[in-house]
C-alpha cells in the first residue's frame, strides 16, 4: 500500500461566539443537559496557542485542538458517547450549543487522524508563518494525551489529539517548492486526505520526490 498524504491546518482551537443550533436528533440530550448542569464553566485562553503547537512540533508531536479531557474527546470513543461529550465540552469551554449534525461533522474531520499510518506524509500550510509550509512524516499513529495535567482553562488542556512525527522540514513557498494556492480549495477542513484522484495529487508527489522524501 502506498503512503498517504494529508493537509493539516494549524488551527488554534474553538472560539466563543460561533453560532450553532441545538437539535439533538438521536443523541441522548437528557444526559447532555443533565450533566452540563454539574459542569463548571472553564473557558480556555488560546493566547499563544500557535506558538505552543509549533514548539510541540519541534519535539515530534503534532497536536490538534478540540481535544479536552473532561469530558473526554478521544476520537476512538464510540460515536454516540463522543458526540454527547463533544456537546457538553462545547457548552463548558466554548459557549457553543451545537446540533448533532455539527458534532458529527467535527468528529468526521478529527477521525482523519485515525487513518494516518506510519510513513504517511503531512503538509502544514502557513506554518510556522504565512511565508512557509512544513512537511512531516508520521512516526506513530494517533494517540490521545491523558498525561498532561493542567488547569482546565489552560490551552494545553485542549490540544490532546497527537500524531507522533519525524523528518519535519520547513519550506518557503515558491517556484522550486509549492505555491500557496496548492493548499486552497472549496473545503478548508482542519485535516483532509489528498486523494489520488485530486488534481493536485501528482504535484504533491512530485514535490516529495524532488526533495528526496
Amino acid at each position: 500500500m502506498s503512503r498517504q498524504m494529508f493537509v493539516w491546518r494549524m488551527v488554534r482551537g474553538h472560539r466563543a461566539g460561533e453560532s450553532c443550533e441545538n437539535t439533538p436528533g438521536n443523541i441522548d440530550s437528557s444526559r447532555v443537559h443533565r450533566e452540563i448542569r454539574h459542569l463548571e464553566q472553564g473557558h480556555i485562553d488560546y493566547t499563544g496557542a500557535l506558538d505552543y503547537v509549533v514548539d510541540e512540533l519541534s519535539h515530534s508531536r503534532l497536536r490538534l485542538g478540540w481535544g479536552v479531557a473532561n469530558p473526554e474527546l478521544d476520537v476512538r470513543l464510540p460515536e454516540q458517547i463522543w458526540i454527547e461529550n463533544y456537546r457538553m465540552a462545547c457548552q463548558k469551554y466554548w459557549s457553543l450549543d451545537p446540533n448533532t449534525s455539527h458534532a458529527m461533522g467535527s468528529r468526521k474531520v478529527l477521525c482523519c487522524m485515525l487513518d494516518m499510518s506510519v510513513g504517511d506524509v503531512v503538509f502544514m500550510p502557513k506554518s510556522p508563518d504565512d511565508r512557509h509550509f512544513m512537511v512531516a512524516t508520521v512516526k506513530r499513529p494517533y494517540a490521545f494525551d491523558h498525561a498532561t495535567v493542567v488547569e482546565e482553562a489552560d490551552l494545553r488542556n485542549d490540544f490532546r489529539h497527537v500524531i507522533a512525527v519525524e523528518d519535519t522540514m520547513r519550506y518557503a513557498y515558491g517556484a522550486g517548492t509549492l505555491q500557496p494556492d496548492m493548499f486552497e480549495g472549496p473545503i478548508r477542513e482542519a485535516i483532509h486526505r489528498i486523494s489520488e484522484d485530486d488534481p493536485s495529487y501528482r504535484t504533491f508527489e512530485d514535490f516529495l520526490r524532488s526533495w528526496g522524501r
